[in-house]
């Protein structure tokens, strides 16, 4: 399973008086690497036709990750663990049924100075 944002969160109080905490988070399908990997129980008849979108899929897929990196820098900061794992695809219904790619794992994001004299100079968010 893979999170990429907590829609709501509520906490309350238990009769024991332990606080409870609920989420209710955004859940993704599948990664970046695991779309990538062909599946050989696939009907060999249309093989040529899903060749063919997987590949207008990950291009599409790429360029949403690009797009998450470019606003990620817009606002200062730097991911600095992009790989396959942390592009995870998504299931979208609405207006209509429709995959979307989004960057996870924020854990080595670092806020940078791109003004300071120094190439890699980052502050621990």
């Amino acid at each position: 399973m893979y999170v990429v944002r907590v829609i709501q969160m509520e906490a309350s109080t238990a009769s024991d008086g332990k606080m409870i905490t609920k989420y209710l988070m955004e859940k993704g399908c599948r990664n970046l690497e695991e779309c990538l990997k062909s599946d050989p129980k696939k009907d060999q008849t249309n093989l040529k036709k899903d060749q063919d979108d997987s590949r207008r899929d990950t291009v599409r897929y790429c360029y949403e990750a690009a797009l998450g990196v470019k606003q990620m820098h817009d606002l200062g900061y730097a991911h600095r663990d992009i790989k396959l794992q942390n592009i995870v695809v998504f299931e979208m219904q609405e207006p209509v049924k429709h995959n979307v790619a989004k960057l996870v794992d924020f854990g080595l994001v670092r806020k940078y100075d791109k003004w300071s004299d120094k190439p890699y100079h980052t502050e621990r968010v």
